[in-house]
């Protein structure tokens, strides 16, 4: 049997190496791809918390998230309670609130008001806006989403109806495959 030169050495040692690594990342690929699919089926098993803003007579007025359903009376124990002695009735701390709500607790003409967040903040949240019920001023914080666009989806929508999936919004004029890809993941139906 013939003795190797240092050089042909080196070389077998490379094809070597390489037909491990080929071999390994052909074998561990699979893993791999195993254990994004586990962590992605977990991802979407846990359900988004729900974040709700709080404002006016509790003692620490701001944002809140739960990870589950939440009424009223959650919201303004998580605040720290009512401020001043305020009374509100049983039913207003049973009132349900959707994520992305904001409570003014203490108004003049009612004890509380339930209205939407900001659009900024509910972005921020990772809270998407709805193309079906959102005005201008909510449309154009999305990212790709200009004052034309936004105009185009609220024509459409009043032309069309509300939109049956997001897919929908590739027919309005100015959003193409690129900005859809861009901006769905903000958007909710």
């Amino acid at each position: 049997m013939k003795n190797f030169t240092l050089r042909q050495q080196y070389v077998l040692l490379i094809i070597i190496l390489c037909l491990f690594i080929v071999f390994f990342c052909k074998y561990s690929t699979s893993n791999i791809l195993s254990l994004v699919t586990i962590s992605k089926t977990i991802e979407e098993e846990k359900p988004l918390p729900i974040t709700i803003e709080i404002m006016g007579e509790v003692a620490k007025p701001g944002i809140y998230c739960f990870e589950h359903e939440v009424n009223i009376s959650e919201v303004i124990e998580r605040a720290g309670g009512l401020k001043d002695n305020l009374v509100l009735s049983q039913e207003c701390f049973s009132t349900e609130l959707s994520n992305g709500a904001k409570i003014t607790i203490g108004g003049k003409s009612s004890p509380f008001v339930i209205e939407t967040m900001d659009p900024e903040k509910r972005l921020l949240y990772f809270i998407p806006i709805n193309v079906n019920t959102a005005g201008l001023d909510e449309l154009v914080v999305v990212p790709h989403i200009g004052e034309k666009t936004a105009r185009a989806i609220i024509n459409y929508r009043r032309e069309n109806g509300n939109f049956p999936s997001l897919d929908e919004l590739k027919k309005v004029s100015g959003i193409g495959q690129y900005n859809f890809k861009k901006m769905k993941d903000y958007l909710t139906f």
